[in-house]
């Protein structure tokens, strides 16, 4: 319960796999923003480029270019981690049936009782 709002626990696993992709995913694109030359920085102030066009068409391509390999790795983790997330629904929903099993069988159990009688 997260401020009186209840969630499942397929939609918590996706919020929480979101979240953990979300922070990877912004260290590759962080670090590799950070791997662009610093001569291919010198080289758009040379020719003039302006701050923001400096960064929308020397930094953004080349750090793209660099996250792609991080990327595709984080993307393949969250596939093979969205396992987890099924095995947990799969648990979730085992106990809610043994939850409510003493509830079913409080019907069936004078039925049964007599079958056995037989």
């Amino acid at each position: 319960m997260l401020f009186n709002v209840f969630l499942g626990s397929v939609t918590m696993g996706i919020v929480a796999l979101g979240l953990n992709l979300a922070a990877f995913n912004a260290e590759a694109y962080r670090a590799s923003i950070q791997a662009v030359p610093r001569e291919q920085l010198d080289a758009g102030i040379a020719l003039g480029v302006n701050p923001f066009q400096r960064i929308l068409y020397i930094v953004l391509p080349t750090a793209v270019r660099n996250s792609i390999p991080v990327l595709l790795t984080n993307g393949i983790g969250i596939f093979q981690q969205s396992a987890l997330v099924a095995i947990v629904a799969v648990q979730d929903l085992r106990r809610g049936a043994d939850d409510c099993r003493p509830q079913l069988l409080r019907h069936c159990l004078p039925a049964d009782a007599r079958c056995h009688g037989y």
